[in-house]
């Protein structure tokens, strides 16, 4: 018995030698734990620091894209406006150094046959510019540009938007719009009232501001008086005035209402014969002015077509209009014993007006 006590004495001391070791062992790996712990949450903490930061610098890089897609897209802007304002530069240029009349025609009822027979009579290389304006239906859409197209070769055109005139062309209002002209470009607006318009009146009192003497001005078959304000603004700006005569006239209240107000240079059919409007406007051409030395200057100089061109209409004493053309430069009468050339065309007759028994010049 003595014998077992001693041996689990000696147990006891083994056991109670041993505990303080594996408490040290735990209170170290407590604390290697800890460390670890708090290394971790640093860890995390910078995670998340450098997780922010990345986003911010996201967003910066988002931000720059933005910014720079915005530029390009002032800068493509920019050379839109540039190519534009270039084009307009060009167009420009091309109307000093290249002047052409622009002739105006105003029509109603039965005008359709007699603007085809007028188109139909002058040439597709006259270098001049047609913009009708006739009285529509405004609740129909309008198939004349077609229609007239057949007539002629050059382009018929119905406006849209805003246009540059160009010569050679013809130019037709659409329904329910009225139309004017500023620095050669067509501007359509919105009709005004839902009666009659004078539509004719308001186009020719444009073209006249902005083309002074390379204005025509041409009044056929119609109802009414529209265009006779018009006209009348054209003559006083130095343009060139016709009207068709009432033997051809479907209608003749409008070239009628313009005639007897005295605004008109010349009154004839709208057919292509030698006393007809196509035929008259044949003889309109800007020429190129000639210099002191007898030299031609380039075409365009100045702004005027009267510098360049100057129809000249008198009535002789049985009330024919006589139409004689020449060179601004070249005097009216031949010089003495100089040979006589042909004899000009007349006009059919009308009753002359005062202006026209004296003699006028149409700058």
């Amino acid at each position: 018995m003595a014998k077992k006590s001693r041996h689990s004495g000696d147990r006891k001391k083994k056991s109670s030698a041993k505990k303080p070791a594996s408490r040290k062992g735990d209170a170290s790996l407590k604390s290697s734990i800890e460390a670890l712990r708090k290394t971790a949450s640093s860890a995390r903490a910078e995670a998340s620091s450098v997780q922010k930061r990345s986003r911010g610098i996201h967003q910066a890089v988002e931000s720059i894209e933005k910014t720079a897609d915005a530029v390009h897209a002032k800068i493509k802007t920019a050379e839109a406006h540039v190519a534009d304002a270039e084009r307009q530069t060009e167009t420009g240029t091309k109307r000093v150094h290249k002047p052409f009349f622009i002739v105006g025609i105003g029509a109603s009822a039965g005008g359709y046959e007699a603007v085809s027979q007028l188109l139909e009579a002058i040439s597709s290389e006259t270098g001049m510019a047609f913009v009708l304006v006739q009285h529509l239906d405004p609740s129909h859409e309008s198939k004349l540009s077609e229609l007239l197209s057949r007539s002629t070769k050059m382009p018929v055109v119905e406006i849209r938007s805003e246009t540059t005139v160009e010569p050679n062309h013809v130019y037709v209002i659409p329904p329910n719009r009225s139309l004017t002209i500023s620095e050669g470009a067509l501007q359509l607006k919105p009709r005004r009232g839902t009666g009659s318009t004078l539509a004719v009146d308001e186009f020719f009192q444009s073209l006249a501001v902005d083309q002074a003497n390379r204005a025509v001005g041409v009044i056929l078959s119609g109802n009414g008086t529209d265009g006779t304000l018009g006209l009348k603004q054209i003559k006083a700006e130095g343009g060139i005035t016709f009207v068709q005569d009432e033997q051809s006239a479907k209608f003749y209240s409008m070239p009628g209402s313009a005639l007897h107000s005295g605004c008109v240079g010349f009154c004839a059919g709208a057919g292509g014969d030698r006393e007809g409007i196509g035929a008259r406007l044949a003889l309109f051409t800007v020429a190129p002015r000639k210099n002191q030395q007898g030299g031609a200057a380039a075409a365009g100089h100045g702004n005027r077509a009267g510098e360049n061109f100057r129809p000249l209409a008198r009535a002789d004493r049985r009330g024919f209009l006589v139409l004689q053309t020449h060179d601004a430069q070249t005097p009216h009468h031949a010089a003495h014993g100089s040979q006589k050339g042909p004899k000009p065309a007349r006009l059919p007759e009308v009753p002359p007006t005062e202006s026209q028994r004296s003699g006028f010049v149409v700058q």
